[in-house]
């Protein structure tokens, strides 16, 4: 961009970046009574020392049961801080992430685009039904205290992440003679079911 006045002409490189950071859920499919691991994808830009994610969910049909970043692109991260809610009001779960705890800053996450970021387990009520759709939402101000879905950047800035929902719909399951629980094996778990 070339800016012109009287005095003379001053060029700005680079004037207009537009951003790529981005989060976004994985639409995926679960049978009712079973658990199923949801990964939460991220874009960045510019490299990051760190990011959170705030995750709102309905408890009607569905439980978290853990939080993790292991299996992730981002599993070497030195700090990780998963905080879980299942109880009404509000069910949520947020995630807190490092790549270096001591100065200096020397890890960072580089740029990169749909990197998974995280992993979520969820338990599916076994009431719920074929057909339904389970929304996962990312949302700011979720949890306690309160966090939002933010980058930050290795420049002691923050980049504030569009944000793309995901959700789990229920299928059905096959049938599995001897499967007296649901959980698609037949082992001694079953005689107790």
């Amino acid at each position: 961009v070339s800016l012109s006045q009287p005095s003379g002409t001053d060029t700005l490189p680079n004037a207009y970046i537009y951003s790529t950071n981005a989060v976004s859920i994985q639409n995926t499919v679960a049978a009712a009574g079973g658990n199923v691991d949801v990964l939460v994808f991220g874009s960045n830009d510019l490299n990051l020392s760190g990011f959170s994610l705030a995750v709102n969910f309905d408890t009607a049909f569905l439980d978290i049961v853990a939080v993790t970043v292991a299996g992730t692109d981002v599993a070497t991260a030195e700090f990780v801080a998963p905080n879980l809610n299942d109880l009404e009001p509000g069910t949520w779960w947020t995630l807190g992430v490092l790549f270096d705890l001591s100065p200096p800053v020397s890890s960072v996450l580089t740029p990169g685009a749909n990197r998974t970021f995280a992993r979520a387990q969820y338990a599916i009520d076994p009431l719920a039904f074929v057909g339904q759709v389970l929304p996962l939402v990312l949302e700011n101000g979720v949890g306690v205290p309160p966090v939002d879905n933010v980058f930050a950047l290795s420049v002691g800035a923050s980049a504030i992440p569009t944000l793309g929902p995901g959700q789990i719909s229920i299928v059905a399951t096959a049938f599995v003679r001897g499967d007296a629980n649901f959980d698609g094996a037949v082992n001694i778990a079953d005689v107790v079911a």
